[in-house]
């Protein structure tokens, strides 16, 4: 077997394999013994089948499979071997590449187009300035907080009359044509997360006994409140675009729990904290650290910024990259394409910025940081509901449930990589830290 390497140009190149008889001959005549030994032929007792009858029926079959075998290894080994940084898998080349005939032809010769990585610069200095932001936590915002502590371990309170805030237990029957059999759903809502003034109003004012006739549709805007009032699939919501009858069974309203030791334990464990003042200052503590991913992925928005500006001018094997994308994706149409393909260049860049960093400075992600990136995850999922007192145990539990899952294993490994790489670039270059209120932070994403 002989490969040989012709460059295109910079960016592209074209390895051909010539392969003869004495590469896959050993190969063949193992796979046809194989096929003997094994096969179940009218006539014959098994593995009494003679080979020159397997060649006959399965020889051509047999050779094409260990030819692409052969073909698939080497390149593979090839570039392995001669360390080429590529960008996508090799295609067949279509210029150059002459008609192969397994019928007839004993020696073969394989031309496939590779697409050479361009050189990237991912040198970072303290010449390279980029914004780091934090969050400012207000009074106010503590303050917000908690009430909610407060209302999540409050008590619930039978009400006479309903205001926004209660909430609504009852009979919920469709309405439907005269003869049509009604479904009852038992419901829970909160006229005060309905987006519709009008609807919400139906409700204010009104009794245990009373019934409201309104638009579960027109009253949340929210598809999944909608699916999981109707107890329907959120697909086949819009079939239900129509009055609803809500009998009112109870009205309660949760009433604010005391600001003291009990409440304390409950929110962040027990004596933790010992006194309000104390208390405000952990959960200022706990919302900063809230804030710490979406300031994280801020600052890498901005290195990407910057990355990319330094590699602006690079060239890239744009021709072979629209023609992989084509291949390789089936609902990637022109139109698409050329909408798409600046952000997949912009992306084919960051990647190799990451790459290279990672390289240069040794980076390895291990399954235990991937799980701690997972964890973090989880404790900030759960404190967005109040939890901040979550057992080490149960997040455990639900960050291996996530890695479970293919694709979030993938995006978490991806985001621990990620994170590593950028934790270099930040010591590498100069911070300037800003500090701003959480209306100005999410402009800078405007």
């Amino acid at each position: 077997m002989n490969i040989l390497r012709k460059d295109v140009d910079a960016c592209n190149a074209i390895l051909t394999l010539e392969i003869g008889k004495e590469d896959y001959a050993t190969a063949v005549e193992k796979t046809i013994k194989d096929y003997a030994k094994k096969a179940n032929i009218p006539g014959f007792r098994v593995g009494m089948v003679p080979k020159g009858l397997i060649n006959k029926m399965y020889g051509k079959a047999i050779l094409l499979e260990e030819v692409n075998k052969l073909v698939s290894e080497s390149l593979f080994n090839y570039i392995e071997e001669n360390k080429l940084n590529i960008l996508c898998e090799p295609m067949s080349n279509e210029t150059e590449q002459k008609q192969i005939n397994f019928e007839t032809d004993e020696n073969f010769e394989f031309k496939f187009d590779i697409a050479l990585a361009p050189e990237i610069n991912a040198a970072f200095d303290k010449k390279d300035k980029v914004p780091f932001y934090s969050i400012k936590i207000t009074d106010e915002m503590v303050e917000s907080k908690v009430k909610m502590h407060r209302l999540q371990f409050g008590t619930y309170v039978k009400q006479e009359v309903a205001e926004a805030d209660d909430l609504f237990k009852g009979d919920l029957l469709e309405i439907k044509q005269e003869g049509e059999p009604l479904e009852v759903l038992d419901a829970m809502l909160t006229p005060k997360y309905m987006k519709d003034e009008v609807q919400k109003s139906l409700f204010l004012g009104k009794k245990a006994g009373d019934t409201v006739i309104f638009n579960p549709l027109t009253a949340f805007e929210n598809k999944y409140e909608i699916s999981s009032l109707l107890n329907v699939d959120k697909d086949k919501i819009q079939n239900f675009n129509h009055d609803f009858e809500y009998k009112i069974k109870e009205i309660t309203r949760n009433q604010y729990g005391e600001l003291n030791q009990e409440l304390f334990d409950k929110v962040l464990g027990k004596d933790a904290v010992t006194d309000e003042k104390s208390f405000r200052k952990k959960l200022s503590e706990i919302m900063a650290n809230q804030y710490l991913p979406d300031c994280d992925y801020k600052f890498m928005l901005d290195v990407k910024t910057l990355a990319l500006q330094k590699n602006e001018n690079i060239e890239f094997p744009e021709k072979f990259l629209k023609r992989w994308l084509k291949n390789s994706q089936k609902d990637m149409t022109d139109e698409k394409l050329a909408k798409d393909f600046p952000a997949i260049l912009d992306y084919l860049k960051w990647d190799l910025i990451l790459k290279s960093v990672a390289k240069a400075n040794s980076v390895e992600i291990s399954d235990e940081q991937v799980l701690e990136t997972a964890k973090a995850d989880a404790a900030i999922r759960f404190a967005q509901y109040g939890m901040t007192n979550v057992p080490s145990d149960v997040l455990d539990n639900y960050a291996n449930e996530m890695l479970n899952k293919e694709k979030a294993k993938e995006d978490f490994y991806r985001r621990t990589y990620e994170n590593a790489v950028l934790a270099i670039i930040k010591g590498q270059i100069t911070l300037s830290k800003k500090t701003v209120t959480e209306e100005e932070f999410h402009k800078l994403f405007e």
